[in-house]
């Protein structure tokens, strides 16, 4: 590998403040660098979904959880809503169920999206930045139990 593609591969950070400053919204992104939310970046799949739009049905299999850039998402059996900078089906990240709701977007939106599979991937390869990233999503998880906001 020459100088010149090392340096674009491995400074690639430095050209996406705008996706960083994207990233930061998520709680489960605390305290991450750069360098770390490139790593990140590079494993989340961006996507628009029209209002009315079915981002999943109940009984499909679990492969992603969404992080919302934009927009509102609502799970039908509970009616519970998510917007923007909120994450929802977090518990996906450990399981591999069916999924126990529908989830239709509200109005427009905007979601990055993380599989079940990348995220093993970046425990198992990358573990200073999946422990940061556990923590993040246990503190998170521990306010959800106890009905405080994250």
């Amino acid at each position: 590998m020459s100088l010149k593609d090392f340096l674009h591969k491995h400074l690639a950070f430095l050209r996406k403040p705008e996706r960083y400053t994207q990233l930061k919204e998520f709680q489960i992104f605390e305290g991450l660098n750069n360098r770390e939310l490139n790593v990140l970046d590079a494993l989340l799949y961006q996507r628009e979904y029209s209002k009315g739009e079915t981002l999943y049905e109940k009984g499909f299999p679990v492969e992603l959880v969404y992080l919302i850039l934009s927009g509102e998402v609502q799970l039908q059996e509970t009616q519970q809503s998510f917007g923007a900078g909120q994450v929802f089906d977090l518990g996906s990240l450990f399981s591999s169920d069916k999924r126990p709701d529908t989830a239709i977007a509200v109005e427009d939106t905007e979601v990055l999206a993380l599989s079940h599979s990348d995220f093993n991937d970046l425990i198992n390869k990358n573990r200073g930045l999946g422990v940061k990233v556990l923590k993040n999503i246990c503190i998170q998880l521990s306010h959800l139990t106890h009905d405080r906001p994250c």
